[in-house]
């Protein structure tokens, strides 16, 4: 995703790479799936509705990839209970954001999967 500056000069925004986990681990029964957020919240780079939008992307990726048996291509002999996906933001977010977590952790409670959320400061 790109925009055009001033003076026809390219300025790359600010994105998740919403096509890859970021990490992944094993904790006894439970696949931990590590999604890093270093994209700042509040300084206009992204505008909070594209952030929002990539950040969805990026669950809704891994969600799929739990639930696909994705993982075994890492771990092949690892039946998991449960994940984890283990959000780290950089920055601190919204109160835009936090309603949408708060929805997704209520649309997948019961699914096996669950969302831990840390803010890294």
């Amino acid at each position: 995703m790109s925009l055009f500056g001033l003076f026809g000069k390219k300025q790359e925004l600010p994105s998740l790479d919403t096509e890859k986990v970021d990490g992944m681990a094993q904790d006894g029964s439970k696949l931990i799936l590590l999604l890093t957020d270093a994209i700042p919240w509040k300084d206009g780079s992204l505008p909070e509705k594209d952030h929002l939008i990539q950040l969805q992307k990026k669950i809704n990726n891994y969600i799929a990839f739990y639930e696909s048996g994705q993982y075994k291509s890492i771990y092949p002999d690892y039946e998991p209970d449960s994940a984890v996906i283990d959000i780290h933001f950089k920055y601190a977010v919204t109160d835009n954001c936090k309603k949408f977590l708060n929805a997704v952790c209520s649309q997948i409670s019961g699914s096996g999967i669950e969302i831990d959320i840390k803010q890294v400061i």
